[in-house]
């Protein structure tokens, strides 16, 4: 059987998982029933999924699973579900390109049997003696473009790949801005933009501050801070020269500097993931309090 891929899309969760919707061709002379298949996905040699399902979407002869050489082929869907460590392995070694599936099929199909029915030359096809035979879908690449918008159908955000323990981050009208960028940094993070994403953690952080204080951002991180541990001058200091090593740190994913300072994966990782539960502890606590 030949098995070809059409379009792939991602499901959201709770079960998150990419959708194949796939043309089956029978290409064996003999007409056969389909009774399902098996499979697993690998990427860069490991299987990264072993639990393909099959759902068919549109199968000629409506309840009837007989397929035929002659028949034009049979529309039907592979879910293959996606955990967060399968996400994660696939990020660390796609290096911004492409991504190519390898799934392979163990399909299960029993023999159909023409037998003479009645006196008038009528025939029936029963099943006869069931087979197995393996196949892998052809045109499983995902361009690169495609695999970000794969991600963003399945729901998952980056700091879920980390496995990052991080709380919702809240709603607060001081830090809109700030969480947008957070969203630009996390897109600057799946194209492969690693100064990018420090210098929108940077921004993230100087337009709360900012927004906190109409422009001063030494007083905005003062009251944002004041809001936040009301009371509690020790936290205040503490967390203050948090919020001042992360910046510096992502100060380094400015452009011009000369010469250019190289900013790897595990870093910019590191200060978004930083930055995402500084964000989430300060909009809760904030909340919180009020």
């Amino acid at each position: 059987m030949n098995v070809i891929a059409k379009h792939i899309a991602g499901r959201p969760g709770p079960n998150m998982a990419l959708e194949i919707t796939a043309l089956f061709e029978w290409i064996n002379s003999q007409p056969a029933f389909f009774l399902g298949l098996t499979g697993q996905v690998m990427f860069a040699d490991r299987v990264v999924c072993d639990s393909v399902q099959f759902q068919r979407t549109f199968w000629n002869g409506s309840s009837n699973t007989l397929i035929t050489r002659d028949s034009g082929g049979y529309q039907g869907k592979l879910i293959i579900p996606m955990r967060g460590e399968a996400i994660r392995y696939i990020e660390d070694r796609r290096h911004d390109q492409d991504v190519s599936l390898g799934v392979k099929l163990e399909c299960v199909w029993q023999e159909a049997i023409e037998t003479p029915r009645g006196d008038k030359g009528q025939t029936l096809l029963i099943g006869g003696r069931v087979y197995h035979n393996t196949t892998s879908v052809q045109d499983c690449l995902i361009k690169r473009s495609d695999w970000l918008k794969r991600l963003t159908e399945m729901g998952w955000q980056e700091y879920e790949l980390f496995e990052v323990a991080k709380q919702p981050l809240l709603d607060d009208p001081n830090l809109t801005i700030a969480l947008k960028r957070l969203d630009d940094a996390q897109a600057s993070l799946r194209s492969g933009d690693y100064s990018g994403v420090l210098t929108k953690c940077r921004a993230a952080l100087e337009s709360a501050a900012k927004y906190e204080a109409t422009g001063d951002v030494k007083e905005g991180f003062e009251r944002l801070l004041a809001r936040a541990f009301k009371g509690d001058d020790k936290k205040r200091e503490m967390m203050n020269s948090v919020i001042k090593g992360i910046s510096e740190y992502a100060h380094l994913g400015r452009h011009e500097q000369y010469p250019a300072i190289h900013i790897a994966r595990e870093e910019a990782e590191f200060v978004f993931t930083v930055s995402v539960s500084l964000f989430s502890l300060l909009s809760r606590r904030i909340s919180s309090a009020l």
